[in-house]
């Protein structure tokens, strides 16, 4: 199935540079499961934030589909959009 990704994130800290892109997942896919996709295509996506989830920590991004916030589980349908953001945090 095709969904349209946007990272709202700088090109230096994931390796993407297109405003939007179009991916083909597996039926059945879930947010994890597209992040994993994008760390094989953009190794600096993977070293920035997969890296972390290998080591139990929390990975620091949060995202919409179609405007609503999903977690890591969330189940992806044919023609999503995913907007893909750094998680604020600090004091």
């Amino acid at each position: 199935m095709n969904v349209t990704v946007k990272v709202h994130l700088p090109k230096r800290m994931t390796g993407i540079g297109e405003e939007a892109l179009k991916v083909q997942i597996p039926d059945g896919s879930s947010l994890e499961d597209l992040y994993r996709l994008l760390g094989a295509r953009y190794p600096l996506f993977a070293k920035q934030f997969l890296s972390l989830s290998a080591k139990n920590q929390k990975v620091p991004l949060f995202a919409l589909i179609n405007k609503k916030g999903s977690g890591l589980s969330g189940e992806l349908r044919e023609e999503d959009t995913v907007e893909v953001f750094l998680m604020a945090v600090g004091g």
